[in-house]
């Protein structure tokens, strides 16, 4: 979900206080997001963080806070970081200072999701296709078929998604869990996909990236082909 300019002032913030963890929420505003910076007032501040309610009532004035997120030490989530997640269905993103890395975790809801996160794009090994391919078989049961492809397809093959897209799914004008939204980047035909997680939310993978999780943003919208829905009765 994290784009690089949050992660930068995360990170920014997090050294400028580097013997405590500081801490902050995320904010969803005109479907961008954006790191608010909240005061830590643990009576250890240097171990635990503690939002400050006047700062949280200021923060949800600006937009729909979505989760919170702070800084510490190691470079793993504490069990306490976990259970948190878990209890209150939170998005959570922690940065690891000494690790110089970012973990997200996704509370009950997204969950699920957190084993296709982080993973290398690699042209028919993981690519957008093959991403969509493993979700729907282990999370919906359904097997979609193979497309053969290289690294070329999108010179050799440019309407490889155009032309099947059809025979397995159906366009549809409201959104839903599971829909496939299918985006034209940088050129007048389809060429990427993701996977509608509910809540404005996508998972993909992009190329020469690593899998995440993204806010569909105005940025995405624009792009927006058509969005699909899996044909269940498909002869």
């Amino acid at each position: 979900m994290l784009n690089h300019n949050i992660k930068q002032q995360i990170k920014k913030w997090a050294l400028e206080k580097p013997l405590e963890e500081i801490c902050g929420l995320l904010i969803k505003s005109n479907n961008d997001l954006f790191p608010f910076l909240c005061k830590n007032i643990s009576s250890e501040p240097d171990k635990h963080f503690h939002l400050n309610i006047y700062d949280y009532l200021r923060a949800s004035k600006e937009g729909t806070i979505l989760g919170v997120f702070h800084s510490h030490d190691y470079d793993t989530a504490s069990q306490l970081d976990i259970q948190n997640s878990k209890a209150h269905n939170l998005y959570s993103v922690i940065y690891c200072k000494n690790d110089d890395k970012f973990i997200e975790l996704f509370g009950n809801e997204y969950n699920y999701v957190e084993k296709y996160l982080g993973r290398k794009f690699d042209v028919y090994k993981f690519d957008c296709y093959e991403l969509t391919k493993e979700y729907y078989k282990n999370e919906l049961g359904i097997n979609l078929p193979e497309f053969g492809r290289d690294k070329n397809w999108y010179q050799n093959m440019p309407k490889l998604i155009e032309d099947n897209w059809a025979r397995y799914f159906t366009e549809v004008k409201d959104k839903q869990k599971n829909d496939i939204l299918l985006f034209q980047i940088r050129h007048d035909y389809i060429s990427h996909m993701a996977i509608y997680l509910g809540g404005n939310l996508m998972l993909h993978v992009e190329l020469n990236r690593e899998s995440k999780i993204d806010v569909l943003s105005d940025k995405w919208l624009k792009r927006l082909n058509k969005v699909v829905r899996y044909k269940k009765n498909k002869k």
